[in-house]
Formats: structure tokens, C-alpha cells, sequence
């Protein structure tokens, strides 16, 4: 609320934007991120059906992504934030 020069603290852009990942006040991970294709339920489903005997070919043709995406996703490699079922 002070916004007073003696009151700033000077910061570089990195360490500006390594305390804004740090206490939450940006988070563009998983679906949020502008260029998600996939939700978070998307991604439950695509790792269950997967467990479930799906290849990764016919899930990517479903979910209009690529192999290496699935793949990525079965190995938990992507949405590793997230700490859904499966």
C-alpha cells in the first residue's frame, strides 16, 4: 500500500518473476496455460484408458495431440503438478 521509493525493493526481471511463481501470484502450469490443449480430467481419462489397454497412437488421434505428448503424459512427465487419481 506504500509505494514510496524508500519503501520498494530493487529486484532484477529473474528474481522479479522467481518470486511470483514462488508465492502464487502467477500460475500458468497444467490448463491454465494459454496453450493447453488438454484439461486436467482429460489428462485422468488419458492415463486411465491407458492402464486400461488404450495405446498411446488412437488417444493422440482422439485427442487431436501428438504420440510424444501421451507419452509424456503416461510417464507422468507432464502435469507432474498435478496429484490426480492415476
Amino acid at each position: 500500500m506504500n509505494n514510496n521509493s524508500s519503501n520498494l525493493e530493487w529486484v532484477t526481471l529473474a528474481e522479479n518473476t522467481a518470486h511470483q511463481w514462488a508465492t502464487g501470484l502467477i500460475n500458468i502450469r497444467g490448463e491454465r496455460h494459454p496453450s493447453s490443449k488438454l484439461s486436467n480430467e482429460d489428462v485422468d481419462v488419458i492415463r486411465r484408458r491407458l492402464a486400461e489397454g488404450s495405446t498411446q497412437v488412437e488417444l493422440a488421434r482422439e485427442y487431436g495431440v501428438s504420440g510424444s505428448l501421451i507419452w509424456n503424459i503416461s510417464h507422468r512427465k507432464k502435469r507432474s503438478h498435478y496429484t490426480g487419481p492415476l
